[in-house]
């Protein structure tokens, strides 16, 4: 896959369609042929033939055909790239400074330097507002570009804010510096095979950084390093390390007073992440007590984040009571919060509540109000905005139900049609699960259609390697191994599920 294939699988909806706006106000051929080009790749046809894209849009494959075709595909690029320039340049406020600088610079090019000096101004408060000490360098050379120019500039109280300035882009790049080395080193840690723990690792780090020390000290400088290490756990899913570290950084900041009305955000996402790494480690119990903790927490300093976590709150706990065995109550939760119109009025929380609606119905056996929760979230705006992950994982469900309710000969031309829209997703190593739980599922549904027991001893063995230890729910809604191995058995899901968690 190349830079072009990968910048057009990675557009969003929004971006998808700005493009083809902008791409439809011209109508020469060659314009025609990049949308055709353009919805080509993102269908994925040809993909491995290119021969083939070269003779639907030319008719021919000769070496001058080949050429024309490599000249749209840079054209395609540049457009996409042009595009994507367009749309998030005025209205994403990382890069919004940049924009007015750009303004400000061919304002100077062509003489006009009070409107250079207009867009500078805008910038600089742009910038300071987000903390962007590098960007303002830029904005205070162009400045004095400007004080040699036809325009009064009081240079000297530009240069006195310049030098301050340069005080925190040093400060800047020492923790920029310090948080690289901690990447690097994180990266190479296999904290799953090795017995230093991740605490270990930082205070090593410390000692080799003294020049950075101070962004170990100061609690903006905690919160910084916290953010970067408990991102880095998750995506080597060391869910373990993530527990201790949350531990240990909040009972820092506990017992060092060092949480406050300013940073009580963070405050309240490291409870967040300590909550969510121990449900990954199905440690439910202790994750439920964390939850008692964290909702005491979102009403401290007058509820100022309150509402930003309310859902994440309710969500989690939904998914608590269901594996601590609690479904009355989960089912309570998940029916109060559908009621809530705040809720509600966001549409990925309401699809996430119907989603969580589809697999109570799901464990209670309620097969076919399960199957219609999750066509009805399907319908969703909420649903447009997720991502193919998301969409892949509720149609293996979708799947999982209507074999439930009986619609087995439905289920292979089903099959056919979801790996013909999901082949991408399906090819990446980390989806292998989902391609061998799908043959196990066709397997299932040609056995239940026949009345009988699947045998899936060979089959489950392999799924149970593919499936990642501990992951519980999380996308996929529920857990493949624990599905096949139910129905291997024909025991109930839920109860088998209870089971292993108890056991753990």
């Amino acid at each position: 896959m190349d830079i072009l294939e990968k910048v057009i699988f990675s557009l969003t909806s929004d971006e998808v369609r700005r493009f083809k706006i902008l791409s439809n106000r011209f109508k020469s051929d060659d314009e025609k042929k990049l949308i055709v080009l353009f919805d080509t790749i993102r269908s994925e046809k040809f993909i491995d033939e290119e021969q083939e894209i070269v003779k639907s849009l030319y008719q021919t494959n000769d070496a001058q055909t080949r050429n024309r075709y490599y000249r749209l595909r840079n054209k395609l690029l540049e457009n996409i790239e042009k595009s994507l320039v367009f749309y998030h340049f005025k209205y994403k406020d990382s890069i919004h400074a940049y924009y007015d600088i750009q303004l400000a610079i061919m304002f100077r090019e062509r003489g006009g330097y009070a409107l250079s000096f207009y867009f500078l101004k805008k910038a600089e408060k742009k910038a300071k507002e987000l903390d962007q000490f590098n960007i303002l360098e830029v904005i205070f050379e162009e400045y004095t570009q400007l004080a040699v120019k036809d325009i009064e500039i009081d240079i000297e109280e530009v240069l006195e804010r310049r030098k301050a300035n340069l005080e925190k882009v040093k400060i800047q790049r020492r923790n920029t510096e310090a948080i690289a080395i901690i990447t690097q080193q994180l990266k190479k840690s296999n904290f799953s095979r090795e017995k230093s723990s991740v605490i270990d690792l930082l205070e090593k780090t410390l000692k080799n950084v003294e020049a950075s020390a101070e962004i170990f000290h100061s609690s903006e400088g905690k919160i910084q390093v916290f953010r970067v290490v408990s991102a880095l756990l998750v995506q080597k899913e060391a869910f373990g390390q993530l527990i201790d570290y949350a531990k240990t950084t909040i009972h820092t900041f506990e017992s060092g007073n060092l949480f406050n009305s300013n940073n009580h955000a963070e405050r309240l996402l490291m409870r967040l992440w300590l909550v969510l790494a121990l449900c990954k480690k199905s440690r439910f119990n202790e994750a439920e007590l964390e939850l008692e903790t964290f909702e005491k927490e979102m009403i401290m300093h007058s509820r100022q984040n309150y509402h930003v976590y309310l859902f994440n709150l309710i969500n989690i706990r939904i998914n608590v009571f269901k594996y601590l065995g609690k479904t009355t109550e989960s089912s309570v939760l998940i029916h109060e919060a559908l009621g809530n119109k705040d809720l509600r009025s966001k549409p990925d929380q309401a699809f996430f509540l119907m989603r969580s609606l589809a697999d109570q119905h799901f464990i209670m056996r309620e097969f076919p109000k399960a199957l219609q929760v999750i066509q009805e979230a399907q319908k969703l705006e909420g649903y447009k905005n997720q991502t193919d992950e998301v969409k892949m994982f509720c149609e293996v469900f979708e799947l999982i139900l209507r074999m439930e309710c009986g619609n087995y000969s439905d289920i292979p031309d089903q099959y056919s049609e979801f790996k013909k829209n999901y082949r991408r997703l399906l090819k990446a190593e980390q989806y292998q699960h989902v391609s061998l739980f799908l043959e196990i599922l066709v397997k299932i549904n040609s056995s239940m259609e026949k009345g009988k027991l699947p045998n899936l001893k060979k089959m489950q063995s392999e799924l149970e390697i593919l499936c990642k230890d501990g992951e519980i729910g999380g996308n996929s809604i529920i857990s493949y191994d624990v599905y096949a191995e139910a129905k291997a058995k024909g025991v109930d899901y839920y109860q088998l599920q209870l089971e292993r968690i108890n056991k753990k």
